[in-house]
């Protein structure tokens, strides 16, 4: 019987492809104990660039796990494979998230970069994800500056105003976003704030948009 517990990465990568359903969960539970080290990287991203049984699940895909990995691994390479698939990831919102999350969990100026970019340019609303996507990034804020400004410019998407909003006042109140950078953006903030204003008729009037808009606007009005 195949023991998890002493297979070598390449056997349980190798597993997750089984036509054994039971080998599989097998080998992705094993994703969560093995340690895989540097040298696996590369059958790594030949793992995650396959297709898998779970691909079409909404939650915890055998992709997700794979991804997950990743984020322990923390090698730079992975900003450069992520920037190369990501646009041909399966259509799921969980599979897309895991690869956006694995640049903030590393949170490196290389890796923010590019999680800008695709967020700016690329990425499809995630809902409620994008708050879960900020969580490394408010507890780990030593790159308040490659952020910002720049992430504003994703305020165009609906679902990220609010995450987008805490993230900067985050900052700003634990000192890491000036005033100044907050103040350069006006005319991004002010165009944002007559949007939540005109919405706010179709609105509660408690509209956590319109107050997330007003908390910022203070500081440049």
């Amino acid at each position: 019987m195949w023991n998890p517990f002493g297979a070598g990465s390449r056997a349980i990568l190798e597993d997750l492809s089984s036509l054994d359903p039971a080998r599989r969960k097998q080998a992705k539970t094993s994703l969560r104990r093995h340690k895989f080290r540097k040298s696996d990287l590369p059958a790594l991203y030949e793992a995650i660039e396959r297709q898998y049984p779970d691909d079409t699940d909404r939650f915890l895909s055998t992709r997700h796990a794979l991804f997950r990995v990743l984020w322990k691994v923390n090698d730079p390479s992975t900003v450069d494979f992520i920037r190369r698939v990501h646009s041909s990831l399966q259509d799921n919102p969980d599979i897309r998230f895991c690869a956006l999350r694995t640049l903030s969990e590393m949170s490196t100026e290389q890796s923010l970069r590019l999680l800008l970019d695709i967020l700016i340019a690329h990425e499809p609303a995630l809902g409620l994800s994008i708050h879960a996507l900020f969580v490394p990034l408010l507890q780990n804020p030593k790159h308040a500056q490659v952020l910002f400004p720049k992430l504003f410019e994703a305020l165009k998407t609906r679902e990220y105003k609010h995450p987008i909003y805490c993230l900067a006042i985050a900052y700003r109140d634990n000192d890491r976003l000036s005033d100044t950078v907050i103040a350069n953006c006006r005319a991004v903030l002010m165009q944002d704030y007559e949007t939540a204003l005109q919405d706010r008729e179709t609105l509660p009037e408690d509209s956590q948009e319109y107050a997330d808009a007003v908390a910022l606007l203070q500081v440049v009005l």
